[in-house]
């Protein structure tokens, strides 16, 4: 992807229209006024919203500038975001005939159950992949929603489904494979505690976008071999106030999404992050997220390390882990994954 002109030494020129609403940049953006020096007009971390991009449009403004040290970040939000991408995007977000005729097909009983987990698991990723890439997509909410939903009853209504969806479960690590599974262990754990098929599908939505602040972090910090940087490491835990800034600005204003997003980090012992908060101070469906989401993290492979088993995992979070977690939500799900709900 080219740049646009060079302009004040230091700087390259860009068009307003290469920028998309409901987007954290990654890189500086910058304002010329009348052959002066750039000034600084919106920081790196700061959203880029559709209120912004709208003032600019009404006072005239078409083309802004980036440092030039920063060509490497822009390339690949233009390579996520630009024209081309859209394109991409709207090719991914039409809907697929298994989602289309996801509700027959789980309730077919000509199929097979492995197939039936098959289809769900595959329409999952359809719609995690396009939340993802383009969390403003029209009617992506809804079409979250009722993926969720479906799960939470088809879980609920049929025997064994749990059981063959969870052996098919990838293991090398991904965002969106992991914020399916993560919605998967969710609904199942929430079931196993009692809560509706309602509040299942609820924390199951929220499950499937906990981690949509990652959408916006280099893939090679994600995927990096060896420690992280201190630096690298506060830019990981950006993503959960990061993620409800993303989708709070594309108009998710589901309590329990916000909610999960910002707080599936934070741990009962107050080791948790971003806000230390301790206990009955963290939700329920955070804490039960908090739960599913590290089991999947360490089941899943890594550049670093090979995946844990599911019982080394389960050691693993009784044994060592066991203080940071809510201990009910904990051993409800350590027999639910032994002996599954029938």
């Amino acid at each position: 992807m080219q740049a646009g002109t060079v302009v004040a030494k230091g700087f390259f020129s860009i068009p307003l229209a290469n920028l998309a609403p409901s987007t954290v940049l990654g890189f500086d953006l910058y304002l010329q006024h009348e052959g002066r020096e750039p000034v600084l007009y919106r920081a790196k971390e700061t959203p880029f919203t559709e209120d912004v991009r709208k003032r600019l449009l009404d006072s005239g403004v078409s083309e802004l500038f980036v440092p030039s040290d920063q060509l490497e970040a822009y390339e690949e939000y233009i390579s996520r975001h630009g024209p081309a991408a859209d394109q991409e995007r709207q090719q991914s977000s039409a809907i697929s005939r298994d989602e289309e005729h996801l509700d027959d097909l789980l309730s077919d009983p000509d199929l097979a159950i492995d197939q039936r987990c098959s289809k769900l698991l595959g329409v999952s990723r359809e719609v995690v992949q396009v939340a993802l890439s383009d969390l403003g997509s029209p009617g992506l909410k809804e079409r979250v929603q009722r993926v969720a939903e479906l799960t939470a009853r088809f879980l609920a209504g049929e025997p064994g489904a749990f059981s063959n969806a969870i052996r098919m479960l990838r293991t090398d690590f991904e965002i969106y494979d992991h914020c399916v599974h993560t919605s998967l262990y969710s609904i199942e754990l929430t079931r196993a505690l009692g809560m509706s098929v309602e509040e299942a599908a609820g924390i199951g939505r929220a499950a499937m976008v906990h981690d949509i602040g990652k959408g916006v972090l280099p893939g090679e910090l994600l995927h990096k071999e060896g420690k992280l940087s201190d630096l690298e490491w506060a830019e990981v835990m950006s993503h959960t106030e990061r993620g409800v800034t993303i989708l709070r600005e594309a108009g998710w204003d589901d309590p329990v999404c916000l909610d999960v997003c910002l707080n599936h980090h934070e741990r009962c012992d107050g080791s948790g992050y971003p806000h230390g908060l301790v206990g009955e101070r963290i939700s329920l469906p955070s804490r039960i997220v908090a739960v599913t989401d590290v089991f999947d993290a360490l089941t899943s492979a890594y550049p670093a390390r090979p995946p844990f088993t599911g019982f080394q995992a389960l050691w693993k979070m009784r044994q060592e882990m066991g203080k940071t977690f809510d201990g009910d939500v904990l051993e409800t799900f350590v027999k639910s994954m032994v002996d599954p709900l029938r």
